[in-house]
């Protein structure tokens, strides 16, 4: 299920920060993905997105610390890789990532599974 989650002049004024909510389950943030825009040493712009959910406590990630490619859950400081979804932590731990598109207008795109 491909989701438009914002543009990216709007993401850029954000913060780099956006919860986008599947359309099937807009109450529930389980069902919702963090949009995050990183900024790489080379000058470069990255948009990914994660569950926006810790794997320990389900607490929401929105608030969470991030640097060099990771967020840190705000609750007890658990780190997740914005690439993989994997806790730096604890490895046998992950969180969700999903496939994010840009298209030519510079819509942001999350494709979320099934």
């Amino acid at each position: 299920m491909k989701v438009r989650a914002t543009d990216i002049e709007t993401l850029r004024r954000n913060g780099g920060l956006k919860t986008v909510r599947r359309p099937d389950h807009p109450d529930d943030p389980e069902w919702g993905a963090l949009v995050l825009l990183e900024h790489n040493d080379d000058g470069s712009e990255r948009v990914c997105a994660i569950a926006n959910s810790c794997a320990h406590h389900g607490v929401v990630l929105t608030s969470g610390y991030r640097k060099d490619g990771w967020i840190e859950c705000p609750y007890h400081g658990w780190r997740f890789d914005l690439s993989t979804g994997q806790c730096l932590h604890l490895p046998t731990e992950r969180i969700a990532t999903y496939d994010v598109q840009i298209d030519d207008e510079g819509i942001v795109w999350v494709e979320f599974p099934g």
